[in-house]
């Protein structure tokens, strides 16, 4: 791993949800939790146009996301923020993990087409 250079670009372009997402040191951030909290382990983006507030689109890359060992190993090897080794998960991301894992059985599509009984 290489020594730690504020000044060096190591940005990249991703592809999230159809859209090109610019990932920098300043927009993205990497939550590990520990023990069976690491369910919660995410990725967090915030668009660089955007300032954090409530009303703010951001984006949870969770684990479960293909790709996303990689690209975690590559935000940690480049000196991104990173909060590691948690014992507490806040409320947002909860909800955040929750939407993401049930999401098919919170929508329509989830039910059954009605069925016709002979």
């Amino acid at each position: 791993m290489e020594a730690y250079d504020p000044d060096k670009d190591v940005s990249i372009d991703i592809n999230l949800a159809g859209e090109t997402a610019h990932i920098t040191r300043e927009n993205t951030t990497v939550f590990g939790f520990l023990g069976a909290l690491s369910i919660y382990d995410h990725i967090f983006y915030v668009p660089e146009d955007q300032e954090e507030t409530e009303d703010t689109t951001c984006t949870y890359i969770f684990k479960d996301v293909d790709g996303y060992d990689k690209f975690l190993a590559y935000l940690l090897d480049n000196y991104y923020e990173a909060h590691l080794n948690l014992v507490e998960v806040a409320e947002c991301d909860v909800e955040a993990w929750e939407n993401h894992t049930f999401k098919d059985v919170r929508g329509e599509a989830s039910f059954p087409q009605k069925w016709e009984v002979e």
